[in-house]
């Protein structure tokens, strides 16, 4: 995935710096929040074939978060966990992919 082969080496650079830039004794922002301001700021610039590649991940993502939760019975995971499951799933490819 575009993350994987171009994004994720600059995030971990950009964060590295930021790190070393800081004072002695103040805290970095959390990795996640800072990948995940930074990978949205990033996708903005890139060309519309990636963007279709994007859209198409968080498609194939959903569907296979799906097809996982299939597989528990209804007895053994209730409606409940499942749709906490789902929310779990959306929200992560949401703040990875909401650009």
């Amino acid at each position: 995935m575009f993350y994987n082969t171009k994004l994720k080496a600059i995030i971990e650079d950009n964060y590295s710096k930021v790190e070393k830039s800081l004072p002695e004794g103040a805290k970095p922002p959390g990795k996640a929040v800072f990948r995940n301001k930074r990978l949205k700021e990033l996708l903005e610039t890139e060309a519309a074939d990636i963007h279709k590649e994007v859209d198409e991940f968080i498609v194939e993502h959903k569907k296979q978060a799906v097809a996982e939760l299939e597989w528990a019975d209804a007895e053994e995971v209730g409606e409940e966990e499942v749709a906490h499951r789902n929310k779990l799933c959306d929200r992560q490819v949401y703040v990875l992919f909401d650009y």
